[in-house]
């Protein structure tokens, strides 16, 4: 990527033991840190990787356009939206996924839930992505409040906006 080149990207290894350890003495002369794949892992952890950097962009773009459908001005987006996603990611970075999670699974708030799917009724890929990740985020947090938000999550599940991430 093109991140600030003061923070060292990480190397990801895989391979035979001789080729990892040159490896892993390369990232350590250039400062980087070195992490080890298991045979296997490198198609996963690329999605992963797609998923964390190129698919942001993704859903920044629809919270662009969710923003300009509520009545934001394009050209105040930035001012909408960056202040907040650079909060989320500095909390991330010290709390973890679950640590750094408000809202409304968070608060375990079916409520808000329902209302936010509804006012996304009219962009079927924006009322998915959101079913889908606040799916994601209510498995990671468990608990007592996270069958009455699965349950919130799939009523609003119809023929025109299907569930495709049941996880039964």
């Amino acid at each position: 990527g093109d991140g600030d080149p003061a923070t060292p990207f990480p190397f990801v290894i895989e391979g035979q033991p001789p080729a990892r350890a040159r490896a892993e003495a390369l990232a350590g002369a250039l400062g980087c840190p070195a992490l080890r794949l298991p045979a296997g892992g490198k198609v996963r952890y690329h999605a992963a990787a797609v998923m964390a950097s190129n698919l942001l962009l993704g859903l920044a773009h629809a919270a662009e356009r969710q923003m300009v459908a509520a009545g934001i001005a394009p050209e105040a987006l930035p001012a909408a939206l960056l202040p907040l996603m650079r909060s989320t990611l500095d909390n991330l970075e010290r709390h973890g996924a679950v640590g750094a999670l408000t809202g409304p699974v968070a608060r375990g708030d079916p409520g808000a839930l329902r209302r936010h799917l509804e006012a996304l009724a009219d962009d079927p890929a924006a009322r998915e992505a959101y079913r889908s990740l606040s799916q994601e985020l209510v498995d990671a947090l468990g608990g007592d409040l996270a069958a009455a938000l699965t349950e919130s999550l799939r009523k609003d599940c119809g023929e025109t906006v299907p569930c495709y991430n049941d996880r039964d």
